[in-house]
């Protein structure tokens, strides 16, 4: 599809795009967030890791022919992101960094810098110090890499406050507020100048995901105080600025329906969301690779939400697969049809006709992951089998470097067992 693209409002006040010549919407905010976990250096015995340089500028590379916009890092296996926030990238790895967000920035993508001081951030005698730890953080990595665009992810911290904490903010939404704000004033006040690029600001919150019993006000409160006192508190105190990042009615949604959307809209009001989509990402189940289509989430959705950022898999070749898809998606919500973008993603990667036969039959009758909604009779082995040898036999010479030790791998993983395939909602049993 040739995109040309202009501004558009939805009737839900969310800005959208329409492009191509059926005046499709699509999502102001597309492409992936690297926010899976892992080992932190690449030695994984399954292979999960950090993402090397040379895989993000692929996945980069992807994003860009697919007219995609926005790459999130925020790895939950990087030490000096998460764990060791405080810890400073060395010399060598901020030359790396800078070269990426320049290569990035070169594609056209916007590259945003996330962090996750929530675990170990101290919110009471040590605050002010964190608070300008921080703050310095970000500035010195906007000043050296040119990023301008940043999340602040206060997931997987503790869920309430300890009680001196409490008297300090009250809770912890408003803790997390508080430190937005502060932390939105110091890096503008450091990076603003008359010439330069707006900042864009994104914060994960502690509570990230809920179905509607969680974002519908009219049910009693008891049903959930904590998440309901924490969402109001961070909603209405937080600079307008920052987007909220949000997973869906689940922690991997299966499903993302206009209904779910139209109750995040009412609670959160103006506030924009962008969905951080936990798929293809695996790292909950190690043992199988996520390649089915992107499925379950229903076009309609593109009239209440920012946008859409895709958490891969470790396994970054085998993510292009599915990545193909769900930026198809994006770009078009209601001409997306799953197979034919299946067929178009595999054609990209595959030289042979057979073999991409042959890719496609055993996607289709895999393991979709708790994401997909995808469904066909479960497949015996036996019938599997063959097909499996005829991809690992002729694989290496028709499928391309990036994407193949990816599906080698876990081909021959599931060549050692000797089970059945279940299909769809079901898994890969080995």
């Amino acid at each position: 599809m040739t995109c040309s693209t202009t501004s558009s409002t939805s009737s839900s006040g969310i800005e959208s795009v329409v492009i191509g010549s059926d005046g499709d919407r699509t999502f102001g905010v597309r492409g992936v967030v690297e926010g899976f976990f892992g080992h932190q250096y690449n030695d994984d015995p399954q292979g999960g890791g950090l993402w090397s340089f040379d895989r993000r500028k692929y996945v980069v590379d992807l994003m860009a022919a697919k007219n995609q916009n926005t790459f999130v890092y925020a790895a939950k296996c990087d030490p000096k992101n998460k764990n060791n926030w405080r810890e400073d990238y060395t010399v060598e790895e901020m030359t790396q960094w800078t070269e990426f967000v320049h290569y990035c920035q070169a594609k056209g993508i916007t590259f945003i810098f996330g962090i996750s001081p929530g675990a170990s951030f101290d919110w009471y005698e040590a605050y002010d110090k964190d608070l300008e730890t921080l703050t310095q953080k970000l500035i010195n990595f906007a000043v050296q890499t040119g990023c301008r665009a940043f999340a602040l992810c206060f997931d997987d911290g503790p869920l309430v406050l300890v009680p001196d904490d409490e008297v300090k903010f009250g809770s912890l939404g408003e803790a997390h507020a508080a430190t937005a704000n502060a932390i939105h004033t110091v890096v503008t006040a450091a990076l603003t100048t008359s010439s330069s690029t707006s900042l864009q600001w994104y914060i994960c919150p502690r509570h990230y995901q809920g179905p509607l019993m969680m974002t519908n006000p009219e049910l009693p409160q008891a049903a959930f105080s904590v998440v309901r006192k924490y969402l109001d508190a961070l909603n209405t105190i937080t600079n307008s600025e920052f987007s909220f990042f949000w997973t869906g009615s689940e922690v991997v949604s299966q499903k993302i329906t206009v209904a779910h959307a139209r109750w995040w809209r009412q609670y959160f009001g103006e506030r924009k969301l962008v969905i951080w989509d936990n798929t293809p990402v695996n790292d909950f189940e190690r043992d199988t690779i996520f390649i089915t289509p992107y499925t379950g989430r229903e076009p309609g959705i593109v009239e209440y939400l920012q946008g859409i950022l895709s958490n891969p898999m470790p396994d970054a070749g085998a993510s292009l697969i599915q990545l193909s898809t769900i930026f198809d998606f994006l770009n078009s919500p209601h001409a997306y049809d799953p197979i034919a973008s299946l067929h178009r993603s595999l054609s990209k990667y595959i030289s042979d006709s057979g073999i991409l036969d042959d890719m496609e039959f055993l996607i289709l009758h895999s393991d979709g992951g708790p994401a997909c909604t995808l469904t066909t009779p479960a497949t015996p082995w036996d019938q599997i089998q063959p097909v499996v040898e005829r991809v690992l036999a002729r694989g290496q010479q028709f499928i391309d470097p990036k994407i193949w030790p990816d599906l080698q791998k876990y081909f021959l993983k599931q060549k050692s067992f000797h089970t059945t395939v279940s299909t769809g909602k079901g898994k890969v049993l080995y």
